[in-house]
């Protein structure tokens, strides 16, 4: 099975009052279309900065980001947006939805008018009906429950069939209950498109899904979680 992602020796600096941070260290990862793969560490591991590589977020400070074998940093800004707006959903902890607009226009956003927004428009409508939310298409966000806005971010990610999601934390700050289910619908779609599926978790717990896991600890990644 061909990669959809790899990451080369992937590394990342800033700048703090205390000095310089490294967030990710020489990190290397393949991820196989179809495939899920877990990022395991604590609060400051460097996650997030990991997953905002991973969905061509944001430039490596050194090494490879490849897409679909493709060197990211060849494309040019619109070739790279385009990228990012076909092939890569993310997930984040806030489910960072526009409060003026309805669940189904958030999730179908940025739409421009094509006749690949109007499939994705009612691509967006069957897959809340098939979470049993075709309640909340025409809701504003700040009516639905905090698990269903979260879920509403979830058909946002796979609404366009993207080869690869990127699911940063997402179940963090819900009830345990909450977060499997959260997880569980995630796990369903990716198996529905056939997406390529990196979760970024704060616990081993929630990894069980994923064929393949790493701990991610003072921006090193392990070969592989011990379980």
């Amino acid at each position: 099975v061909p990669a959809v992602l790899t990451l080369r020796a992937v590394s990342n600096t800033f700048e703090t009052p205390t000095g310089v941070v490294a967030p990710l260290r020489s990190v290397s990862l393949e991820l196989a279309e179809g495939a899920r793969v877990a990022i395991v560490g604590a609060r400051g591991a460097g996650k997030s900065t990991l997953a905002a590589v991973a969905a061509a977020l944001r430039a490596p400070a050194s090494g490879t980001v490849l897409f679909d074998g493709q060197d990211l940093a060849m494309l040019d800004a619109d070739a790279l947006a385009g990228v990012r707006r076909r092939d890569i959903g993310v997930i984040a902890t806030d489910p960072l939805l526009c409060e003026t607009m309805t669940a189904l226009e958030n999730i179908c956003v940025p739409l421009s008018g094509t006749a690949a927004d109007r499939e994705a428009r009612d691509q967006g409508r069957a897959l809340l009906a098939a979470l049993s939310l075709d309640h909340a298409q025409d809701a504003w966000p700040s009516r639905l429950a905090p698990l269903d806005q979260r879920l509403v971010s979830v058909v946002r990610a796979f609404v366009r069939g993207p080869r690869l999601v990127v699911a940063d934390t997402m179940g963090r700050g819900l009830a345990p209950d909450q977060a499997r289910t959260l997880t569980d619908v995630v796990v369903r779609l990716q198996q529905r498109f056939g997406a390529g599926l990196l979760m970024l978790c704060d616990h081993p717990s929630e990894a069980e899904c994923c064929e393949t896991r790493h701990a991610l600890e003072d921006g090193l990644l392990s070969a592989e979680l011990r379980t």
